[in-house]
């Protein structure tokens, strides 16, 4: 099951007006996210696990971590909090890539950036990415193709959290997610 947050929901909608109309104040955005998440969770993501699903996100609350951290909040406080509230997933893949290429990406594919893209703040952000560890946090480099990452990623999966909880139907799931990505493309990952 693929998600994405921000979810479309009335807590993700505020949030993604706010990125366009300018930015909540810290705490109003922590808030929203926090709801928004919340709802997703409920609805969305613990429906799907209860009934054995893969779930792969599009940002999930290492974003809030980061994103609030460069505000001024404590990345510590922060983690936790995320961490007392949300299922911690089983793996985390940070793409890395220099601010300056985002912001070209983002300028080439829609446009201008929104309040959550500028350079100078993206900087920030990158920061508090690159200082997360843990053994399920894997840091890559999103500047190279994106097939390559794909087949990175697929790889860092199928031989971590896969192998790990899924252990007697792992090779025949691997087989699977490796036949389906191949079949789709450099772009997507179909489960």
């Amino acid at each position: 099951m693929v998600s994405r947050e921000p979810t479309n929901g009335q807590w993700g909608r505020l949030i993604r007006e706010s990125a366009l109309t300018g930015r909540l104040s810290p705490e109003e955005e922590l808030n929203a996210f926090l709801q928004d998440r919340t709802e997703h969770v409920e609805t969305v993501i613990l429906p799907a696990l209860a009934k054995g699903r893969i779930v792969i996100l599009d940002r999930y609350f290492y974003s809030s971590i980061a994103y609030q951290g460069s505000r001024g909040a404590n990345v510590e406080e922060v983690r936790k909090l995320m961490e007392s509230r949300f299922p911690v997933p089983d793996a985390v893949f940070i793409l890395d890539l220099n601010p300056a290429e985002s912001v070209h990406r983002i300028a080439h594919a829609r446009g201008e950036p929104d309040h959550f893209e500028g350079r100078d703040y993206l900087e920030r952000v990158r920061r508090v990415f690159n200082s997360m560890a843990g053994e399920a946090i894997y840091h890559l480099d999103g500047s190279r193709p994106a097939a390559e990452v794909h087949a990175r990623v697929l790889d860092l999966f199928i031989e971590g959290p896969l192998k790990k909880k899924r252990g007697s139907e792992y090779s025949g799931l691997a087989g699977k997610l490796r036949a389906n990505a191949s079949r789709t493309g450099s772009d997507t990952l179909v489960l």
